[in-house]
């Protein structure tokens, strides 16, 4: 009988990248989203600088402000500086690399936004509360349908 060289057999081999196969499979999810959170969290920033600055603008301005280049260095900063997009919440923004006013939806007693970064996984929406007690206030991120993402 021969004398065995060390080594690995090809079924080890197999059942190691099978392992290994299987826990990337596992990861994948986990890891894309970890990528994308940034994003949403910019733009979720964004939109509450826009909200801080619009509840005040009434008091100092006599009206809200419908034009991001007209707000805040605080509002430029968390939106214009980091590459959110901001649309009017009548646009129906629904894909990721949409093009947008960077503007506010505006009336005399409300305003209204949509706010998302494009490598983000979502957009918020903000609708100011006009007497009725619905309305969406930031509090949850609207996912992109999965053939939308980029």
């Amino acid at each position: 009988m021969p004398p065995r060289t060390p080594g690995f057999t090809l079924i080890e081999i197999l059942l190691v990248m099978a392992v290994l196969g299987l826990l990337a499979a596992a990861l994948y999810p986990t890891v894309t989203g970890a990528r994308q959170r940034p994003y949403n969290t910019a733009a979720l920033k964004c939109g509450r600088a826009i909200v801080t600055f619009e509840t005040t603008a009434p008091l100092t301005l006599g009206r809200y402000v419908s034009d991001l280049t007209d707000m805040s260095r605080d509002v430029k900063a968390a939106c214009l500086t980091t590459g959110v997009q901001v649309a009017p919440s009548n646009a129906q923004v629904s894909t990721p690399d949409a093009t947008t006013t960077q503007a506010v939806a505006t009336t005399t007693n409300t305003y209204a936004f949509q706010v998302f970064h494009p490598r983000g996984s979502g957009y918020y929406l903000y609708t100011s509360p006009s007497g009725a007690a619905s309305g969406d206030r930031l509090g949850h991120l609207h996912r992109w349908s999965p053939q939308e993402t980029p």
